[in-house]
């Protein structure tokens, strides 16, 4: 009776294993900030803006199809090819509407969502949170001949549908401009780059 009752739990925890699914992404490229379609130089620094608006790459990158729930990741690139140290931080980027500043989404938020889309264990939801965190932009100094970058979360309208989960968020879809100002750290000189226009629809897959 014992034997067969371990053979039981053994069954039971196998099967709940198995149900419990693999959190799977690739980590995100760093390429120099002047390849990218949308980006602007200053002497020899550049600034580039990656609109991750291709429900594949946002699967690829974190997990889920953001896009279909009303999230856009925006990636900020800083490349500095001059002598001096510049910084780049969160709240130096900004992304309007019109007169209207769009507030990044909280990452818990974001993490939550991402968690939501499928029956993870404790140990895959604390991995989904700490690879999401990781990639979230930062203050940060961008040393010579380096590159930094890190992501954004913005609410946008999903053309197909908008889910409930954003029911309450304001969401938007068009003349969005997204303004990133990086810092000299020797000389405190501040550069504004941009404006960048983004999100010009969902993509296919």
């Amino acid at each position: 009776m014992r034997k067969t009752r371990i053979i039981f739990i053994i069954f039971i925890m196998g099967v709940v294993a198995c149900a419990s699914s693999r959190y799977e992404v690739v980590e995100m490229p760093l390429r120099d900030a002047g390849l990218y379609p949308l980006s602007q130089s200053y002497e020899r620094i550049s600034v580039a803006v990656d609109e991750i608006s291709n429900p594949g790459r946002a699967v690829r990158y974190f997990g889920a199809d953001l896009i279909g729930s009303g999230v856009l990741p925006v990636d900020v690139l800083v490349s500095n090819f001059s002598k001096d140290r510049w910084s780049v931080k969160p709240a130096d980027v900004l992304l309007r509407k019109g007169d209207e500043v769009i507030d990044p989404l909280p990452v818990n938020l974001v993490t939550d969502l991402i968690k939501s889309r499928s029956s993870y264990n404790s140990e895959t939801r604390q991995h989904i949170e700490s690879h999401v965190h990781g990639l979230m932009l930062k203050e940060t100094v961008v040393f010579p001949m380096d590159t930094r970058h890190g992501v954004l979360f913005f609410p946008v309208l999903d053309r197909r549908k908008r889910g409930e989960f954003f029911s309450r968020v304001p969401l938007f879809i068009e003349g969005l401009k997204l303004h990133v100002v990086a810092t000299n750290a020797d000389t405190g000189e501040r550069r504004e780059f941009g404006p960048f226009s983004i999100y010009q629809g969902i993509n296919v897959w």
